[in-house]
């Protein structure tokens, strides 16, 4: 399902919860359930990334990180905001397009 999204919307960046067995995209925890964590990709990111999706762990959520993947309208408004503001940013410009029946490609 989010394979099918991701490629209907032309996403070519995804920006993941790390550590997660699904979407981890940097470490994952490793299955023994001991907490231990390994470097590697969860299952939905591996899927993304085989498809040609880059995947980044929500920790390096930063303007910099984005702004290569936004349209310059957008990218221009994160210069001076912080990893919350910029999660709030785009969460807002997401719904907006979502509302308006646009995609948006990150």
């Amino acid at each position: 399902m989010a394979l099918g999204i991701a490629l209907k919307n032309h996403v070519r960046a995804a920006f993941l919860k790390d550590k997660s067995p699904s979407c981890g995209a940097a470490r994952v925890y490793d299955g023994s359930f001991t907490g231990t964590k390994i470097t590697g990709l969860g299952v939905t990111a591996q899927l993304l990334t085989n498809n040609g999706i880059s995947v980044f762990p929500d920790t390096s959520l930063t303007s910099h990180a984005v702004r290569s993947y936004l349209e310059p309208e957008m990218a221009s408004e994160l210069d001076t905001h912080s990893r919350e503001e910029i999660i709030d940013s785009v969460t807002d410009i997401v719904a907006h397009r979502a509302k308006n029946h646009k995609s948006l490609a990150l």
